[in-house]
């Protein structure tokens, strides 16, 4: 009986060796699936690093330098008239998006009989008060230069537009007797001359407004004039020139239009150029 004790007891003890033994063996199996599955895991979850490198390798915003104190909700909704091959377009020129209200570009400001144009409110307000006379402001960029393209464009928060009266861009301003312009009405654009007082229907035609806004570009490249509305190309014009510097926004007689931003730009290689000349 004495021995058949100590039977019992070694072979219990046997079996809680080997017990322990499983139990680490399973340990060290529960730890290794644990390491793996961490592993799996971090390759998944992106780091900070990999975030920033994802918003780095986002869309790219068109603007390459912004006025601070333009309306963020503004610039959103500009980036958003805009379709994909114009951005295309755009990303290949320096473009800069400007407050209205920017002391650094000095719009004219007038109220008379025949017009009024004021910066009120973080806006430009233009209206033209007689039937036959229409209103223009103007500011006068530095950047352009006839013999390299040049964009310019208007974002407007409101805008009177119907089959008589129309709101547009006017370019090659001289005097309120010698400018170029074209204007959007409900249906359709209208390029135009005025020189020495006489205003010259060039070419009409048929527009499209989209559905954001009112965001006008006109684009002088090569003796031509492309013109895009709402982010979608309207119109190409032939035998386009322009010299003077000035460029703004112009209602139809009896029309009011306010301006929320402008934005201007030259090929992007046309200002690095000059960039690293200045720097010499």
């Amino acid at each position: 009986m004495k021995f058949n004790r100590i039977l019992i007891v070694a072979a219990a003890m046997a079996c809680m060796a080997a017990f322990n033994a499983d139990a680490r063996l399973l340990e060290k199996l529960s730890d290794k699936m644990k390491q793996i599955t961490h592993k799996e895991q971090s390759s998944k979850e992106p780091t900070a690093e990999m975030a920033y490198d994802a918003e780095q390798q986002g869309d790219e915003s068109v603007f390459r330098t912004t006025d601070l104190t333009i309306d963020s909700k503004i610039k959103e909704q500009i980036e958003k008239s805009l379709a994909s091959d114009m951005k295309d377009m755009l990303m290949e020129f320096d473009m800069q998006l400007v407050a209205i209200n920017d002391p650094q570009y000095e719009w004219s400001q007038y109220d008379d009989k025949l017009g009024k144009s004021e910066l009120k409110d973080d806006y430009l307000q233009l209206e033209s008060k007689k039937d036959e006379t229409p209103a223009l402001a103007v500011t006068e960029i530095s950047y352009f230069n006839p013999d390299t393209p040049f964009l310019f464009g208007v974002w407007l928060k409101e805008a009177d537009i119907n089959d008589e009266k129309g709101v547009g861009i006017v370019f090659d301003y001289a005097d309120n007797r010698n400018y170029k312009s074209i204007l959007i009405a409900k249906k359709n654009y209208m390029y135009t001359v005025c020189k020495d007082g006489v205003t010259s229907i060039v070419k009409r035609g048929l527009v499209k407004h989209g559905k954001t806004g009112i965001n006008m570009i006109i684009r002088l490249d090569g003796g031509k004039m492309y013109f895009y509305l709402n982010g979608l190309e309207q119109a190409t014009v032939n035998k386009v020139s322009a010299e003077n510097l000035n460029f703004g926004v112009i209602v139809s007689p009896k029309g009011k239009c306010k301006v929320a931003a402008y934005t201007f730009g030259v090929p992007a290689e046309t200002s690095e150029s000059e960039q690293s000349t200045s720097e010499t």
